[in-house]
């Protein structure tokens, strides 16, 4: 039911965006007979292969050319802002019939200005999506230090390497993926650590077969771990989790594991998309044989209920899913309807990390966010008390 409403609400919001920039667009080029035509063509054109990939790409349809997927990714992108300018424009027109402070340049009505303002907010949005997909393809590493005031062993710092929301797919092949690797494998790690939504729901079996090759290519002392996360399951778990094996990694499902005879790690299946029957195990229950003197390190997609990985005693729990919203003005919404919506947070004794993702979704750019993995250092107390 919450889905539902979630997606009639969207279908609205997004039908008037496109409505809206069409009619303004169909305003501002009058008079330019066939140019006005060809414009509202390539709308109509674009609007198209939005919703033709979507739907395909949502019944995991191997029909969807990729073309098609990356057009209707750039066109969601670009109508955000479109909408975003040109309701930025109409609100100065209307603000200037009552406080006067355009020039009278500026201020004429004429079709001539329709049409450069029109030009205007086409190209300074072009400009921004275009810097925008530059910068998703970025790699970025952020360094995050912790301390855990708990005894490892005879470990004192672990290297880890922490990172979600890869999407292998359509906006993000195997190519790109395999800098990841070698981005990971650049630091060294004691153990790598993947917070969900690792496939895409349209991926392809090749590049899954692939990825899988490639994660067997990660160097680290205990391993690749991972948790599910929400497209994992849109891809259909059995298969994604077929090809996360394949590539060596170790799925915790509901489930916590002792790494290095040092520290414990728990992961959690994500929480919206198990079967009708099925819920994830409480917290409270993964972890009851679990040695709570050692440090514990929770993998969990999404940062909700964050007061679960307090109350059951998680030192560390590190998320993803968000993508911090990728673009401006979402960012400051996705704050909003998060606890922690991206980056470091703590409750109690238990620290968080929100990524922002290494991959992208729905939208090519990151405007604002960054395309990274996290260095994460930990230091644990000495087991003698130092």
């Amino acid at each position: 039911m919450s889905f539902a409403v979630v997606a009639i609400a969207f279908f609205v919001a997004f039908s008037f965006m496109n409505y809206y920039v069409i009619r303004r667009a169909w305003q501002a080029l009058a008079g330019t007979g066939p140019l006005r035509i060809l414009v509202l063509v390539v709308f109509l054109v674009l609007l198209a292969a939005l919703l033709y990939g979507r739907s395909l790409a949502m019944r995991r349809s191997s029909l969807v050319p990729e073309f098609v997927i990356g057009a209707a990714s750039f066109y969601f992108g670009w109508l955000l802002y479109l909408v975003l300018f040109t309701a930025l424009i109409d609100l100065a027109r209307l603000i200037d019939r009552f406080v006067r402070f355009f020039p009278a340049a500026v201020r004429a009505d004429g079709p001539a200005a329709a049409r450069l303002a029109a030009l205007a907010v086409a190209g300074i949005t072009l400009t921004i999506m275009a810097a925008g997909f530059i910068h998703a393809h970025r790699l970025q590493t952020t360094p995050l230090e912790i301390t855990i005031d708990k005894a490892a062993g005879p470990i004192k710092i672990l290297n880890a390497v922490a990172l979600s929301d890869i999407h292998v797919g359509p906006l993000l092949h195997t190519p790109r993926f395999e800098k990841i690797v070698e981005a990971i494998n650049a630091l060294n790690p004691d153990v790598v650590l993947i917070a969900g939504d690792i496939v895409n729901e349209d991926t392809r079996l090749d590049e899954l077969e692939r990825m899988a090759q490639l994660f067997r290519k990660i160097r680290s002392r205990w391993g690749v771990f991972a948790c599910t996360g929400n497209h994992e399951y849109f891809a259909g778990i059995e298969k994604s989790l077929k090809y996360l094996r394949q590539g060596g990694i170790r799925v915790l499902l509901d489930e916590a594991v002792l790494v290095g005879e040092a520290f414990y790690l728990a992961g959690r299946t994500n929480r919206q998309y198990l079967g009708r029957r099925e819920r994830r195990k409480p917290l409270p229950e993964i972890l009851a044989g679990a040695d709570l003197s050692k440090p514990l390190l929770l993998l969990d997609h999404q940062p909700v209920r964050l007061f679960e990985a307090e109350e059951a005693g998680v030192d560390f729990q590190f998320s993803g899913h968000t993508h911090a919203a990728q673009v401006i003005p979402l960012i400051w919404i996705n704050n909003l309807l998060w606890e922690i919506g991206r980056g470091y947070g703590r409750r109690g004794k238990t620290q968080y990390f929100v990524t922002d993702g290494v991959g992208v979704w729905g939208l090519p750019t990151r405007i604002g966010t960054r395309s990274e993995i996290v260095r994460l250092r930990i230091s644990f107390r000495s087991s003698d008390g130092s």
